[in-house]
């Protein structure tokens, strides 16, 4: 994940996302211009796989998530974002995740 989506999802809440319907149903963004723009489409009445076609699929996820470009990508994540406050490497997580096994059960 790009290091600017991670820190927009650390200072985002779920109430900061948008939402726009797209086959297979919905997904909610972080703002910016695609996004946007797939809202507007989705309040115009597109059809869900007009929108779909407007988001390239999952090719603009690639780019909005992995990219970190919301102008031509979008980020979804669920309701969830509002949970996260800190995104910490790997390596951490599964030293934290191993915490209290004993080294031979590891």
């Amino acid at each position: 994940m790009a290091d600017n989506i991670k820190q927009a999802v650390i200072e985002t809440d779920a109430y900061d996302e948008v939402l726009f319907s797209a086959e297979p149903k919905y997904y909610r963004s972080l703002p910016g211009e695609l996004p946007n723009r797939l809202v507007q489409l989705t309040d115009e009445g597109k059809s869900k796989k007009e929108v779909w076609r407007a988001a390239n699929a999952y090719r603009r996820m690639h780019d909005g998530m992995i990219d970190g470009d919301l102008n031509k990508g979008y980020a979804s994540f669920g309701l969830g974002i509002s949970f996260i406050h800190q995104i910490d490497p790997i390596d951490k997580v599964v030293d934290r995740i191993y915490s209290g096994v004993p080294e031979e059960q590891r």
